[in-house]
């Protein structure tokens, strides 16, 4: 009895220590009838009255290995009906598709998380192991994940709980034994289709026989040490990605390249990782061959374009990278041009806000063409009406500090400006000619001299919902 004991009393350690579980929390167990989902399912049990746990134990049918599948499941009906324990049982139809170790997780999360709303779950409870969390750092290496993956499964994400995850197999049937509760053994687990099946089988029995009979311990044993700097370098670079960010909304994300390159090679890793999640809705699939790609398409000359898993895209445009999502519109649909027959205070135009405003005299200020959302015009130089437009080919401006006309495009071209913010970009003219790119150059033929009586100051601001900072949707997580 001191054995078993001492199982729960290590399990609930665990579990306060990590703060897995509140108490009367409603608690999803994925419940296979195997050793350690039996093992996860008991040691709960044990503890329900004691924190008032509700428990719903869930089981699904593969029906991948014919008669030992039904009675798998009668095996788990009889567990839970013994203990007056709730449990779903759901069957699996691959419908055609090939049977994969994804599709089977994919199938079994999107149940699970079908009954978290249903059922009011706190939490999934699922019995993965030492041996797995091992599994899973060396899985990981070998794919080409850097730190967060070696940091294999963590006690605690989101709503999933790993309570098991630092009992050894010995440890789990040892307890099971004591217990006299008898479990199903999963033959599949000794084949070897599933990659997982090989490093257990094979790769983890030779390292222990060759390298060190401990590894599966030693290998778990530094996985919380991994996850912890995890979390450092992760608000480092998020805290950092805030100065380079140019812009940002729900469709995309524009950072300074000169400035990006200037942050340390690891922490941009964590930076594109962030994106490409927030534009995939998941940071799955992103490794170290695509941290190299970006990486060396940024400190190339000219534009480029990096294609992600999933549709994720970056753009390198200039001083510009632009992460967003594949089927963007390369420009966005052009508003028709507004006149302005006099002058008026405030109004918006294809995402902007535009103020005017009468003034004798500029303002008393030393950085007073610095803000290039902000002009300041010859009053009298304008033809009303005035007219806000997007550009049209054959546009041509002389631009302030200049003394002949030139191209807007070529003007573009020269100031490297990318190609979403000339297409997004305003332009004022009056009766005769453009006297205004916005966010750009004022014309030299409307610039404000000693000779000026009156003076328009024209103002643009970008129409945006505020989107909470990087490291605030990193801390909800």
């Amino acid at each position: 009895m001191q054995k078993e004991m001492n199982f729960i009393r290590k399990f609930e350690k665990y579990i306060r220590k990590n703060k897995l579980f509140m108490p009367k929390s409603r608690i999803l167990v994925g419940f296979s009838g195997g050793p350690d989902s039996t093992a996860l399912l008991t040691a709960l049990y044990h503890l329900r009255t004691k924190y008032q746990f509700h428990l719903l134990a869930v089981h699904i049918n593969y029906h991948l290995r014919g008669e030992e599948s039904g009675l798998e499941e009668a095996a788990v009906k009889k567990f839970c009906f013994a203990r007056n324990i709730a449990i779903l049982v759901k069957h699996y139809d691959p419908k055609g598709k090939k049977v994969n170790e994804n599709n089977l997780r994919e199938f079994r999360f999107n149940w699970f998380n079908g009954l978290v709303g249903s059922y009011k779950i706190d939490s999934i409870a699922l019995g993965h192991n030492q041996s797995d969390q091992a599994e899973t750092v060396l899985y990981r290496l070998l794919r080409g994940s850097l730190l967060t993956g070696l940091g294999g499964i963590k006690p605690k994400s989101g709503n999933i709980i790993h309570p098991l995850i630092s009992f050894s197999r010995d440890e789990i049937t040892a307890f099971l034994e004591k217990e006299n509760i008898p479990w199903c053994e999963d033959v599949s687990n000794q084949q070897n289709e599933f990659t997982r099946n090989k490093l257990r089988n094979f790769i983890f029995p030779w390292i222990s026989d060759n390298i060190n009979p401990q590894a599966v311990e030693k290998i778990s044993a530094i996985a919380p040490f991994l996850q912890e700097a995890d979390d450092i370098l992760s608000n480092s670079a998020m805290i950092r990605m805030r100065h380079v960010m140019e812009e940002n909304n729900d469709d995309e994300y524009r950072l300074k390249v000169s400035e990006l390159l200037k942050i340390r090679p690891l922490l941009r890793f964590y930076i594109y990782r962030h994106l490409y999640g927030e534009i995939n809705g998941t940071e799955q699939d992103f490794y170290q061959s695509n941290f190299e790609i970006i990486e060396k398409s940024l400190k190339r000359e000219g534009n480029r374009e990096i294609q992600l898993p999933h549709g994720v895209i970056l753009l390198k445009e200039y001083d510009n990278l632009r992460v967003m999502k594949h089927g963007y519109q390369e420009t966005e649909e052009v508003e028709a041009a507004r006149e302005i027959p006099s002058l008026r205070t405030r109004f918006a135009y294809a995402g902007w806000r535009i103020s005017m405003k009468k003034l004798k005299k500029l303002p008393e200020s030393r950085d007073l063409f610095v803000d290039k959302n902000i002009a300041y015009l010859d009053f009298d130089k304008l033809e009303w009406s005035l007219v806000v437009r997007h550009r049209e080919p054959g546009d041509r401006f002389v631009p302030f500090g200049m003394k002949h006309n030139k191209k807007l495009k070529d003007f573009f071209i020269d100031l490297k400006v990318p190609a979403q913010e000339r297409a997004n970009a305003l332009v004022f003219t009056d009766q005769k000619n453009i006297f205004w790119v916005g966010n750009q150059r004022i014309d030299q033929r409307y610039a404000v001299s000693k000779e000026t009586s009156s003076i328009l100051m024209i103002k643009i601001e970008k129409i945006r919902q505020r989107k909470s900072r990087p490291a605030e949707r990193m801390k909800r997580r």
